[in-house]
């Protein structure tokens, strides 16, 4: 019998919990970490010109060579080119299958702009391995290519996968561990997070129990452990909230080494330098880490967008089973074309959501409660759709008219990728309060897919 204490902020003890009563489920439980951004930060603080000399001495642990021919961040920081950037978060050493990618998220940077999204993938989707006949969950294409020591090693496989999954480029890879995370976050002298939800999960995993978490709403302060197991925990909440509770605690670390007590600490600068040179890899190089870093510093966290690949909100995957009876996620499509259209409309929304403009739907297909539906997946992309209705007469032309002589750019680019309709700029109509009217035909439904991919 395993006693178990609750994570809370008073610590207080709680019944146990049996691991035997655990809920039966046909899905196979994870509880990974999902937060490698915390110690992508980190790296923001090499560039410090009081530590050169001890960062040089972890510079071989840290930096590795860049397989692929995709190291371009120098050009496109100076212009407004997308720098897409691999976070994988591994166990580690002192974990079993310490080098399964349990986290695979995707940060695609806009540095003219100033903006991010952020697009996880779940470890349970079943793939494909690069260059092989072999299917497997996508966290093991990293373990595959540290064991067979392809070019570049696991990292350098993953990010072919992933950039074949969501149909972009992936130029560069920043690679965490469980420990690091831990560190980092008590080096800071923990975090303080602002928890909205209360967090209750009586099977949080504890070595061979489990352990009662409960996390209360109102203002906290976590060490490095709780930060990690307010991120990990996913038994009783969704991906999405889960998803949530991981920009809190991101954005909490970020003020937090940003502040000016943090920056002018030797100490803890020093302390973050060693964390950094034990935990962390990337085939970034120092220079290039150096700007970037002050680049993520400029982005507010109100222009950091976070989606997760899943088949509960974005129905893009479901469910299925596996070799030996192994849950495993499937693309709904067949092949990744609807992930990469997705992707595709995900990125451009990341700027129209900033142009807030306001758009209409007019129904000419002759489909019923086809504006509706298309209101709803515009919010969905940070669209505001403020009216919907039926056009007076049916169409089979998709036409977008501009009422703002251009001044709504990046919606517009949106709409006309999602309908492949001709953008018409003419000037507002009398009475009319919106900036964009999509009037949608009948040619709709034809729009041709994305480019295919295979799993």
């Amino acid at each position: 019998m395993v006693k178990l204490v609750t994570a809370t902020e008073d610590n207080q003890e709680q019944p146990e919990a049996k691991p035997q009563d655990r809920p039966s489920s046909g899905r196979r439980r994870h509880h990974w970490w999902k937060v490698p951004l915390l110690l992508f930060f980190a790296l923001a603080f090499l560039s410090s010109g009081w530590f050169t000399f001890k960062v040089a001495s972890a510079t071989d642990k840290i930096f590795t060579e860049n397989v692929g021919g995709q190291a371009i961040l120098k050009q496109r920081l100076k212009g407004g080119d997308r720098v897409n950037i691999l976070l994988i978060g591994i166990g580690g050493a002192r974990h079993d299958g310490g080098d399964l990618a349990d986290t695979i998220q995707l940060v695609s940077i806009e540095p003219a702009a100033k903006r991010a999204v952020m697009i996880s993938l779940p470890r349970d989707l079943y793939v494909q391995v690069p260059d092989s006949t072999q299917q497997v969950k996508i966290n093991e294409v990293h373990t595959i290519g540290e064991d067979q020591k392809v070019p570049g090693g696991g990292p350098a496989l993953l990010k072919k996968k992933v950039s074949e999954i969501l149909g972009l480029d992936v130029h560069y890879f920043v690679r965490a561990d469980f420990e690091g995370f831990r560190q980092v976050v008590d080096s800071m002298g923990g975090v303080e997070i602002s928890v909205k939800e209360p967090l209750y999960d009586p099977y949080y995993p504890l070595g061979y129990g489990y352990q009662v978490l409960n996390i209360r709403p109102g203002r906290q302060h976590m060490n490095g452990d709780l930060a990690l197991k307010y991120a990990r925990s996913r038994e009783t909440t969704s991906d999405f909230d889960r998803s949530r509770r991981q920009q809190e605690v991101l954005v909490a670390a970020r003020n937090k080494a940003l502040s000016v007590a943090y920056l002018t600490n030797p100490t803890k600068i020093s302390q973050l330098i060693d964390i950094v040179g034990d935990h962390i890899l990337t085939d970034l190089t120092f220079g290039e880490t150096q700007r970037l870093a002050e680049i993520v510093r400029d982005i507010p966290p109100e222009r950091v967008t976070n989606q997760v690949v899943d088949g509960e909100k974005t129905g893009l995957l479901y469910d299925s089973v596996g070799p030996g009876g192994a849950y495993i996620l499937l693309p709904t499509a067949g092949n990744y074309s609807e992930i990469q259209e997705f992707v595709k409309q995900l990125l451009g929304s990341s700027a129209a959501r900033s142009e807030a403009a306001k758009v209409e739907i007019l129904n000419a297909s002759g489909v019923e409660g086809l504006a509706a539906g298309e209101q709803q997946e515009l919010k969905a992309f940070g669209v505001s759709v403020v009216k919907v209705g039926n056009s007076p007469e049916a169409a089979q032309r998709t036409v977008i008219y501009d009422y703002t002589n251009g001044r709504k750019p990046d919606t517009v680019r949106l709409l006309k990728d999602r309908y492949g309709a001709e953008v018409i700029v003419q000037p507002r109509p009398s009475k009319s309060v919106v900036d964009i009217r999509v009037m949608v035909g009948t040619d709709f439904q034809d729009i041709p897919a994305a480019t295919e991919g295979t799993y």
